[in-house]
């Protein structure tokens, strides 16, 4: 099923190459919002106000996540199998599933357990799913990575 492949990139490797953007542009928005604003808005009160470490571990998450999604693309851009994209992505599916299960029995103060881990699981579900069939209908593409070194 050539249909899902466009650019000279298979489905997995056009996933990737969407996911990663999109995911760099929530880290980088993030840091313009700020850690309390985030914060309050992910149910922590709306008085509540980060300390000077929760300022520093946000940032250097925000900024953790855009080098680790921009390697990434580097990768995918070699055009790897859609194994090796698999066993790429496998940290992103374990931390998401630690997430969930962490959400669910450590929920925010102000947020009930019940919508904040929902939000998670469904979002990882949806985002799973979609790689899922990426990696289903995945052609690996004949054209030559875009760096040969």
């Amino acid at each position: 099923m050539e249909c899902c492949n466009a650019f000279g990139f298979g489905a997995c490797h056009l996933f990737m190459l969407i996911s990663a953007p999109l995911c760099i542009l929530l880290a980088i928005g993030g840091q313009i919002y700020g850690c309390s604003p985030t914060l309050r808005a992910s149910g922590f009160g709306e008085s509540y106000t980060c300390n000077e470490n929760e300022e520093q571990l946000y940032f250097f998450n925000n900024m953790w996540q855009c080098t680790i999604w921009t390697v990434y693309v580097l990768q995918i851009l070699q055009k790897p199998s859609k194994q090796l994209v698999a066993l790429l992505f496998t940290p992103f599916m374990l931390l998401s599933v630690a997430l969930a299960v962490y959400s669910t029995f450590h929920p925010p103060p102000t947020s009930t357990p019940a919508a904040t881990a929902t939000s998670m699981i469904f979002s990882s579900v949806v985002w799973f799913a979609l790689f899922g069939y990426c990696y289903y209908v995945h052609v690996e593409p004949r054209s030559p990575p875009l760096f040969q070194g």
